[in-house]
């Protein structure tokens, strides 16, 4: 039974002390890293809750390397209909859901042991811990604020039901477990949990069995766990058939199984080491490419003595066993036994749920020490309190970070001494601001720590053809696709480029690769639709001029057809000259030479070829100026300036009235010679 008046004192403590360490996200804005493909670009979110996107949710497409949580794209889709691109809002519903968590872990843990502080101490360490800031100020982890929401509220409907078991508690507890795991699957671990506070604490308030769990209940409790480690296998099962066949799992041949024990093992370690000292927290830890195996042998042994320790004082302090085994546990599936997408050596907000056994380590034990120095209660009460003050300050600076892309990265830098996914999304940032500079420093560093990264060799061919350095750009974007053939990204700007350079063919060829291995991408698809619009409009202006090309001297109407032939130039010209704007629009625009785009370059030469043929027309019919200028045309193409201005003299002075048409050519607008003149 709740002390109503203590109770609520605790949560309005609690919820006043979340908002002042998280009160500054509302001006916060989205980042690169995640943001863009759970909510900015997104087209799925950002078009809310619809009938499409909701199936959409609960299918396995077009998902790219995000396991399966429909329930969490739902939410990203709410706060659209609710709020829109508002980032500060999206950031506010984040930390709802780290309040509400909160609020029901203290309650929970208040119900189950009816000890109000320690279970408010837990509580406040789990909501204002530094290391669980990555987990509410970044709005692509709504699955972990989200899920670790029904995590809780799991919790607090499993009291109830072992109060009174019941059909109706027990679906219930069925109902909101499953929801859970619909936000993240990362929840398997939940009714192991249940088994760990089935012996402490609701074993040891059972009046039958109070020291622990009888056989006979022992047995009932695990055949109660049947439903939901069978909802476990089923969230493993679906999570597992989301990422598989897309490339996003990581072989054994390049992170080897000894590399990846060593490596969680040492994590165990670190992250006990955080929540003590919470410093250089950072987005990303670069997985390592070896382990000294002095620490993995000390991080070993520690984890097994820890173990036998707390397994050897059981009876006398069982909650050490549970706090300490909740950890353990809990982290086992991000323990990178098994790894997909893009694995970090570890990752703060891995420790968001695991941290809570710790935690109740040291609130419990803090409890019984503050039972044996009754004399020294009120200062060890106020060092609790001056702690706790100590982590919200900490927490609300390490929260400033998260302001935006630049300064998340940034700090990421320093607290790691630079790693490539920091440098990589930073120079990303950098150059979405027009600060090429800056950024080509830290695609250079990333590419430095990390050589094989198919994603910096993309961002920095992106900010070098936005230069104009094609050559280099496609260099880049070629290294991308060398490391990894699947990278969508990679083909879709190697078709920019080549559109750039006027390949609009292989152009078209790549950005349907691109749409191949992802049709739901945007970008490739707008981009083939302008390629192609584009290939459709000069192929159509060549074959036009082209048929113009078919002259036949004994043909009435000879005059017509050269007059013909020249507007259909111009047409191709204009389209061309389309094309050209359309490319300007884009930044480093380098206009196009004719001759490389092979099918106006193959029709201006079928064109020059026709030289002998305009000498015979003049000769002809003497007064046919387009004649003339086709000559004109086509030794200023050939480089006869000379010969190109003496023909252009003798078209206007047949034809004065065509001038305004032949002053404009291209080919003619360098060699306006003092003698022509524009005539009205």
């Amino acid at each position: 039974m709740f002390k109503t008046r203590y109770t609520i004192f605790v949560c309005l403590g609690l919820m006043a002390a979340i908002l002042i360490v998280y009160s500054g996200a509302i001006n916060f804005d989205f980042i690169i890293f995640d943001d863009t493909q759970y909510v900015t670009g997104n087209h799925h979110v950002q078009s809310g809750l619809t009938k499409e996107n909701l199936a959409w949710s609960f299918s396995f497409q077009d998902k790219g390397n995000t396991y399966w949580h429909p329930l969490t794209w739902i939410s990203h889709m709410l706060d659209v209909e609710l709020y829109g691109m508002n980032p500060g809002r999206h950031h506010l519903s984040n930390v709802f859901f780290h309040m509400a968590g909160v609020l029901l872990l203290f309650l929970t843990l208040y119900r189950m042991t009816g000890a109000i502080w320690p279970s408010a101490v837990v509580a406040a360490l789990f909501g204002l811990h530094p290391l669980n800031v990555e987990s509410v100020a970044w709005i692509s982890e709504r699955k972990n604020v989200l899920s670790t929401f029904f995590w809780m509220l799991t919790l607090l409907a499993y009291g109830y039901y072992h109060e009174r078991p019941g059909m109706l508690r027990y679906l219930t507890v069925l109902f909101v477990f499953a929801l859970g795991l619909l936000a993240k699957p990362m929840l398997v671990t939940l009714p192991f949990v249940l088994l760990l506070l089935d012996y402490w604490p609701l074993g040891q308030n059972n009046r039958q069995a109070p020291n622990g769990i009888s056989e006979r209940t022992l047995y009932h409790l695990i055949i109660e766990k049947i439903p939901l480690f069978l909802l476990s296998g089923l969230a493993v099962y679906l999570a597992s058939s989301s990422l598989s066949g897309a490339g996003n799992y990581a072989s054994l041949e390049s992170i080897p199984m000894t590399l990846r024990i060593g490596n969680a093992s040492v994590s165990y370690i670190k992250y006990i080491g955080k929540m003590i000292w919470p410093a250089h927290l950072a987005i990303f830890y670069s997985y390592p490419d070896s382990v000294p195996i002095w620490q993995i042998t000390g991080a070993l042994i520690f984890l097994v003595s820890v173990s036998i320790f707390v397994l050897f004082l059981l009876k006398q302090h069982a909650y050490l066993a549970v706090g300490w085994f909740w950890f353990i546990g809990t982290l086992i599936p991000v323990s990178g036994l098994v790894q997909a997408g893009l694995w970090p050596a570890m990752a703060d907000r891995w420790a968001y749920v695991p941290l809570i056994g710790l935690f109740i380590m040291i609130a419990w034990a803090g409890k019984e020490i503050v039972n044996r120095w009754q004399p020294k209660r009120i200062t060890l009460v106020f060092a609790a309190l001056a702690f706790l003050m100590t982590l919200l300050t900490v927490a609300r600076i390490q929260v400033g970070h998260w302001a935006n892309s630049v300064t998340i990265f940034e700090h990421a830098i320093a607290a790691t001494g630079g790693n490539w996914v920091a440098h990589n999304n930073l120079g990303k940032t950098l150059t979405d601001l027009g600060n090429d500079t800056e950024a080509f420093h830290h695609y250079s560093d990333a590419l430095r720590h990390n050589p094989n990264s198919a994603h910096a060799h993309v961002n920095f061919g992106s900010a070098l053809l936005g230069q104009g350095k094609i050559d280099e750009a496609v260099d880049h974007f070629n290294l991308a696709l060398k490391l990894d053939p699947n990278f969508v990204e990679a083909y879709n700007n190697l078709g920019l480029a080549h559109m750039r350079r006027g390949h609009i063919e292989d152009a078209v060829y790549l950005f349907r690769i691109a749409l191949q291995k992802k049709p739901y991408h945007a970008n490739a698809n707008q981009n083939l639709k302008l390629a192609i619009l584009i290939q459709e409009k000069i192929n159509r202006a060549v074959r036009r001029m082209r048929q113009s090309l078919n002259i036949d001297l004994e043909e009435s109407g000879l005059d017509l057809k050269i007059v013909a032939l020249s507007e259909r130039k111009r047409d191709l010209i204009e389209t061309v000259n389309n094309f050209q704007k359309a490319l300007s629009r884009q930044p480093g625009f380098i206009r196009i030479e004719e001759n490389n785009i092979s099918a106006v370059s193959t029709v201006m030469k079928e064109y020059e070829s026709l030289l002998p043929l305009f000498s015979k027309i003049t000769k002809i019919q003497p007064t046919t100026a387009d004649a003339y200028y086709h000559i004109a045309c086509i030794f200023a193409r050939k480089g006869s300036m000379q010969k190109a201005m003496n023909w252009l003299s003798m078209a206007q002075a047949i034809d004065a009235k065509r001038w305004d048409f032949y002053k404009t050519d291209p080919d003619l607008i360098k060699i306006k010679p003092n003698n022509l003149t524009d005539t009205q």
